[in-house]
């Protein structure tokens, strides 16, 4: 996975993995899932794809894992689903790097 560097967090969130995250918030199967149990899902699959890479744990991967599921909830409710998977703006803008 190229949107997670091999065995070191970063301490910035990239355009790249930015994008990544915006891809799985507006997959198709947002809509078969509670926004929770689509988060939870996302925690689970975040951790699998940090031991995958080697990010070891401890403190600087858990503020990174940190820094990528408060992009995810940004992104996420960024724009609400329609239904179909896909997302409408609404017109409001959220800041870079905060909830």
């Amino acid at each position: 996975m190229s949107a997670m560097t091999d065995g070191a967090p970063s301490k910035t969130i990239s355009a790249e993995q930015r994008s990544v995250l915006r891809q799985i918030c507006s997959a198709p199967e947002r809509k078969h899932f509670e926004p929770e149990d689509y988060l939870i899902a996302f925690k689970l699959a975040l951790v699998d794809a940090a031991n995958h890479v080697g990010i070891p744990p401890g403190p600087e991967r858990n503020d990174f894992l940190s820094r990528l599921v408060s992009v995810y909830i940004e992104e996420f409710f960024r724009f609400p689903s329609n239904g179909d998977g896909a997302s409408m703006p609404t017109g409001q803008e959220l800041p870079a790097g905060g909830a």
